[in-house]
């Protein structure tokens, strides 16, 4: 199954759960008429919205809106996408790819599953909607992971060093 987020979409719906998705972006490698039949199939055509690549102040506004980030990629190394989410204060739920799990820390800042696995998605994600304390949590300790690590100051600061050492 190569719809991984419509695959877990599915099954929170079946759980009546109260949701709205955006997929923010554009799209990669996407069968369109597959996923639109999907959607009909699935009956969760107004439980998701396609807005597209967005930029700058738009890009902000998305990040501000949303309650949860979800990266189920199959092929990415180092998506800073999951840094801006942390800088927003999002728990983060993203596949084992690259160096999503060094960014992000299971069960604290978000959770690690399974690539292609829409049922652990589907878990997470139900377990964040459900728990609005969890998802300030672990929001909280992203930003925090963000403010430590990933600022152009504490770049600088590292790149300094190294200067140093060498």
């Amino acid at each position: 199954r190569s719809f991984v987020l419509i695959e877990a979409i599915k099954i929170l719906k079946q759980n009546e759960l109260n949701f709205h998705v955006r997929v923010v972006g554009k799209p990669f490698n996407i069968d369109n008429e597959k996923l639109y039949k999907l959607l009909q199939e699935y009956n969760i055509k107004e439980d998701i919205s396609f807005v597209g690549a967005k930029y700058g102040a738009e890009k902000d506004d998305e990040f501000k809106q949303a309650d949860i980030f979800v990266f189920p990629t199959l092929n990415d190394t180092f998506p800073l996408v999951l840094i801006e989410a942390m800088k927003y204060s999002l728990p983060i739920v993203g596949s084992i790819e690259g160096a999503i799990p060094e960014i992000i820390d299971d069960g604290e800042t978000g959770y690690i599953i399974k690539k292609r696995n829409f049922i652990s998605v589907a878990i997470k994600l139900e377990e964040l909607i459900k728990n609005d304390s969890l998802r300030d949590e672990m929001g909280k300790k992203g930003y925090n992971k963000f403010k430590a690590n990933y600022t152009i100051d504490v770049f600088e600061q590292r790149m300094s060093d190294i200067f140093k050492k060498i």
